[in-house]
């Protein structure tokens, strides 16, 4: 009978482990998807900027060549923050289920700190275009 009481109690624990890892693995995904959502609208706004950069320095709107290397500098810096966030999004996948609770865990941390390394490209750039239109 104690046998018996064991092997169930070793079972309620293990299916509630197994829960409680499930639950890691999507809080994590959850994470790097807000992330992911928070940055993404941003995106328009890099294209804009680009756009203004390049007829601001084509316009020569007071402009003169070390100032028009700076802007295509932010220009370069812009398309680039772009490109990280496109090449993150066709290298993200969502863990396998055959991938143990660790592997996941892994992954979707590395995966979060990309997203976060994008998101610092991302605001970077646009904050020093922004400035550079300002003036």
């Amino acid at each position: 009978m104690r046998i018996k009481i064991s092997l169930i109690g070793i079972f309620i624990l293990s299916v509630f482990s197994s829960c409680k890892n499930n639950n890691q693995v999507e809080t994590l995904k959850s994470e790097v998807m807000t992330i992911h959502d928070e940055v993404m609208p941003e995106m328009g706004t890099l294209m804009n900027l680009q756009k203004e950069l390049k007829e601001r320095i084509s316009r020569r709107d007071n402009v003169d060549q070390s100032m028009a290397d700076s802007l295509n500098r932010l220009v370069k810096q812009l398309e680039e923050a772009d490109e990280a966030m496109m090449q993150w999004m066709r290298t993200y996948k969502e863990p396998s289920e055959e991938l143990s609770q660790e592997e996941a865990m892994e992954y979707l941390e590395m995966k979060k700190n990309e997203i976060l390394e994008v998101k610092e490209k991302i605001k970077t750039s646009e904050t020093r275009a922004k400035e550079a239109l300002q003036n």
